[in-house]
């Protein structure tokens, strides 16, 4: 049992080494819930985890709309808030993601509408600009 105990330490220790040699060290104290995700979806910690640390965030009726299908911007927008986070900064996996979705990167913008008081958005609007009014 012990044998047990000291794997699984070691395990958990190379996991949050990997984790921060990619930058993709998420707070698990941080979720935000939405009540089309059912607590026992698989997904549901995954969603509430991301969602949490504002990787993605839901539509305006407050819903996730998981059933859907997401469009390259919605995918583009995650990468984005990814890479304004600096989460996986140093990560070969996220350059070829800024790479794939580099034509839809340059035309998004997110903008904090609310800062806490130290600073850090709270409310944010996400916004892709027109095609004629960047290359007039």
């Amino acid at each position: 049992m012990r044998d047990m105990k000291e794997l699984l330490a070691k395990q958990s220790a190379e996991i949050a080494r990997l984790k921060q040699m990619h930058n993709m060290n998420f707070d698990d104290q941080l979720s935000e819930l939405f009540p089309d995700v059912a607590e026992n979806h698989w997904a549901y910690e995954y969603v509430t985890k991301i969602a949490g640390n504002g990787i993605v965030e839901g539509y305006p009726d407050g819903l996730f709309k998981g059933d859907r299908m997401m469009t390259r911007y919605e995918f583009a927008a995650i990468v984005y808030r990814m890479m304004q986070l600096g989460k996986g900064a140093n990560d070969q996996e996220m350059s070829k993601l800024v790479k794939e979705f580099g034509p839809e990167l340059k035309y998004i913008h997110i903008d904090a509408v609310h800062k806490d008081k130290d600073g850090n958005p709270t409310v944010q609007r996400v916004r892709v600009t027109e095609y004629g009014k960047t290359h007039a």
